[in-house]
């Protein structure tokens, strides 16, 4: 077989893994479902009377408010589902499965690179959009002025805004969207190499390592300017670092197995 890149080959991996991955993106769709609805249910449900009338003909602020916040929920789900991309790995019949699928190493780490960023971005905004749809049936049974705009166009607005970069939407500094961009990247990154290393336990050990991270994070990051930079290399080295030791599972596992020979 040859090691260039196939496309073919790579659409053949992701109709396999569909088979495992399938669940698991139905899974965090759901789970992303009820914790919009929820979240917009109860933000709206506390703070429609301090709106009245105003809120019912037409004022926006809560609702871009809840829009920004479900961004705060999505990149949060991002990284907790990155922690699940390579769990199929450590399944020990899929997983081998899995390794001798004919195509490259290279082929198989980006369609599940695809499965668990692109794509969950994708299963993310719909999920946000069905919540969106549920709480405007549910709310209407709570209070009675509960029939609200729905959140969806301000939610679509902010996330292109932030995905474009454009300052004049959220009228911020360049250099704080860099910030906030290589915060992302990095723990998004962390995920996915914990993803590699832990399996199932990848939630787990990415965070750990970024609870002990934070305090560093809280007392330097705002102050040494060049630090975006530095969690941005660090990101492309996770990456690196997942894509190397994914090419060498079955070695890199085996160095943290107790193996009982003869016993």
């Amino acid at each position: 077989m040859t090691t260039c890149f196939s496309m073919t080959r790579l659409c053949r991996v992701l109709r396999w893994l569909y088979i495992y991955e399938g669940a698991k993106l139905r899974n965090l769709f759901f789970i992303a479902v009820v914790v919009f609805a929820a979240y917009q249910t109860g933000a709206i449900y506390y703070n429609i009377d301090a709106y009245g009338s105003d809120f019912v003909q037409g004022n926006m602020h809560l609702m871009n408010k809840i829009a920004n916040i479900s961004l705060h929920y999505l990149v949060f789900m991002m990284c907790f589902g990155a922690t699940f991309a390579f769990s199929t790995l450590h399944r020990r019949h899929a997983g081998r499965q899995l390794l001798l699928l004919p195509a490259s190493n290279a082929e198989k780490f980006a369609a599940l690179w695809f499965v668990y960023v692109p794509l969950l971005v994708v299963v993310l905004v719909l999920a946000f959009i069905a919540g969106d749809l549920l709480r405007m049936l549910i709310l209407p049974l709570l209070v009675d002025n509960g029939h609200c705009p729905s959140a969806v166009p301000y939610f679509l607005d902010n996330l292109w805004g932030w995905l474009s970069g454009q300052e004049e939407v959220y009228r911020l500094k360049h250099h704080f969207i860099l910030q906030v961009w290589a915060l992302f990247l990095f723990c998004h990154a962390l995920c996915l190499l914990c993803s590699v290393v832990a399996g199932y336990l990848g939630w787990l050990l990415s965070a750990v390592t970024l609870y002990v991270l934070a305090d560093a994070f809280i007392r330097y990051y705002d102050h040494v300017a060049s630090a975006p930079y530095v969690l941005l290399v660090l990101a492309v080295g996770f990456c690196w670092l997942a894509y190397c030791l994914f090419c060498r599972y079955p070695l890199f596992k085996s160095l943290f197995t107790l193996r009982f020979h003869g016993i």
